[in-house]
């Protein structure tokens, strides 16, 4: 048996390069590996279009995150320090086994 891991997904609404459906289909698919996957639960944030994480039952967590606008390139600022701490926060709680 593969061990499960956690996974994040960080998109950008008009990313030219990899469609928002694109990347939740990559979403779904770390659900399905970790699952089942349950008890959803919104991310927040500012400038965000859509943020939700799941409680897996192989102790893991799947994260989705979509912000507004944006681009391929990573982002700088105040939108970098943010997701660079949402990532930060997703290692932390789920160290690899």
């Amino acid at each position: 048996m593969r061990p499960s891991l956690s996974w994040g997904v960080f998109a950008s609404a008009n990313d030219p390069i990899v469609l928002e459906p694109v990347a939740y289909s990559h979403l779904m698919y770390w659900s399905w590996e970790n699952r089942p996957c349950q008890n959803e639960q919104p991310g927040g944030g500012t400038d965000v279009k859509d943020s939700r994480h799941w409680d897996c039952a192989s102790g893991t967590e799947v994260l989705w995150r979509v912000y507004n606008n944006g681009s391929h390139a990573w982002p700088s600022g105040s939108r970098q320090t943010e997701m660079l701490t949402r990532m930060w926060q997703l290692f932390q709680a789920n160290p690899r086994p």
